[in-house]
């Protein structure tokens, strides 16, 4: 290296406002720059040695700032939902549609209930011990004396019921 650490420590921290510039303008403004910084600090920290101080610091430094942009924008993907453009769009498009279902959860709450209730007593103890109990179909078989795959069968009947009666209830209802 042509410089020592001390010299590469003062070119790096006199970049930072630039650096930190190219990271916003790479996240368009994510709350997480300062973070993506960092990394990009520790990358570059990292590889001081291989700096050419011939060269110009800031190209090179924003190499390493793409690189921690895009392993964020990875990590992000793969951790928490993430939506594309198109998926933007789409949502713009049915706002309306969204607010206008958005006053109807009580008439939503009220149809299930309804269709909760036309199920028999059967239905609604497997309905209960797996969703409300959250309890495996072990457990429920056990309880009802039946094979895993028959209450298995039970509740996929059940939902499928209890599916049809929603979309009846709908229908009937004007929802869609």
């Amino acid at each position: 290296m042509g410089m020592d650490f001390k010299q590469f420590g003062q070119v790096l921290t006199n970049a930072q406002f630039e650096l930190y510039a190219f990271i916003c303008i790479l996240m368009e403004g994510e709350a997480d720059a300062s973070d993506v910084l960092q990394d990009t600090n520790l990358a570059l920290w990292s590889h001081a040695e291989q700096y050419d101080p011939a060269l110009p610091f800031l190209p090179w430094a924003r190499s390493f700032a793409y690189n921690q942009v895009r392993a964020f924008r990875l990590k992000q993907s793969r951790s928490r939902l993430v939506f594309d453009e198109g998926l933007l769009d789409w949502f713009a498009d049915h706002a309306d549609e969204a607010e206008r279902d958005a006053r109807r959860p009580l008439d939503v709450l009220s149809r299930f209930e309804d269709c909760l209730s036309k199920l028999t007593v059967a239905q609604r103890t497997l309905l209960r011990l797996r969703y409300t109990e959250e309890a495996p179909l072990k457990v429920i078989a056990a309880k009802l004396e039946h094979s895993v795959s028959a209450v298995g069968v039970m509740l996929h009947r059940t939902r499928g019921a209890l599916a049809d009666c929603m979309k009846q209830a709908a229908k009937a209802g004007g929802a869609g």
